[in-house]
Formats: C-alpha cells, sequence, structure tokens
C-alpha cells in the first residue's frame, strides 16, 4: 500500500466502496492506512470501528480495537454524537459489554431524534433492543 500524504482520499475512498460492497477484509487494511497518514481521523476511526464491531464474519470483528477506536472518536468531540455513540454501542456490544452498550445506544437515540433523524433512530432502536437481551449487531 502506498502511503503518501495525497493517497489519503484514495484509500478512504476505496476501503469505503470495499466495505459498501462485502469486502470488508480487503477495505481493512485501507482504513488503517488512512489512520497512519491522519492519526484521529474521525471518519476513519468510526469506519473502521463499525467495521470491526459488527461484520457478519468472526475472523474480521476484532472487538478490542472496535472499542478503542469508537472510544476515541467519541472523545474527539468531532463527530455526530448519535452516529460516534451508536458505534461506540456496537463496540461496546460486541466485546460483551452490554449494560454500557445499552446506555450509549440510548444516548444515541436521543441525539438522533432531538436531530429529527427518524430512520437513523429507527434504526439505532433495533440495536437498543438487541444489546438489551445481550446480543451484539451484526451488519446483514
Amino acid at each position: 500500500l502506498h502511503e503518501q500524504p495525497d493517497y489519503l482520499e484514495a484509500h478512504f475512498n476505496l476501503a469505503l466502496t470495499l466495505s459498501q460492497n462485502g469486502h470488508a477484509a480487503e477495505a481493512i487494511p485501507h482504513y488503517r492506512a488512512v489512520l497512519r497518514l491522519k492519526p484521529g481521523l474521525v471518519p476513519g476511526m468510526e469506519r473502521l470501528a463499525w467495521l470491526l464491531a459488527t461484520n457478519p464474519d468472526a475472523s474480521i470483528r476484532d472487538g478490542a480495537e472496535a472499542l478503542r477506536l469508537a472510544s476515541l472518536a467519541v472523545q474527539s468531540g468531532q463527530s455526530n454524537d448519535a452516529q460516534a455513540l451508536d458505534i461506540l454501542a456496537a463496540a461496546d456490544a460486541e466485546n460483551g459489554k452490554f449494560a454500557e452498550a445499552t446506555e450509549a445506544a440510548r444516548k444515541a437515540l436521543g441525539a438522533a431524534r432531538a436531530g429529527k433523524h427518524d430512520s437513523v433512530a429507527a434504526q439505532i432502536q433495533k440495536r437498543l433492543e438487541l444489546y438489551s437481551t445481550g446480543k451484539p449487531y451484526r451488519e446483514p
């Protein structure tokens, strides 16, 4: 992988396209390249954390890394609260921390409703129901 700063956007876009088209394993190195080129880039941290927490393939998931990245994204304060908290909830659930996942999902739900993001709120509500029954969320 080329890691020159001008490749940041290319790596991010390629990772996004790969992950959205079911090629998570191929997307991960590109998300990691993005974070090497620009540590602390919130969209990169969020996308990688989501993939590592929610992928249906257990060999791709990495709960510890997902939780580390999601926590950093929330702490940065540079992202949409609902989205960052939703990702944190998914990472907590992947790590078996269902009480924390439920709390983060409730906060995410409140932020989504406050922002009038009804479709996002509906998705978060479904994940909240999973967490409250001790189940992690998996991308379809």
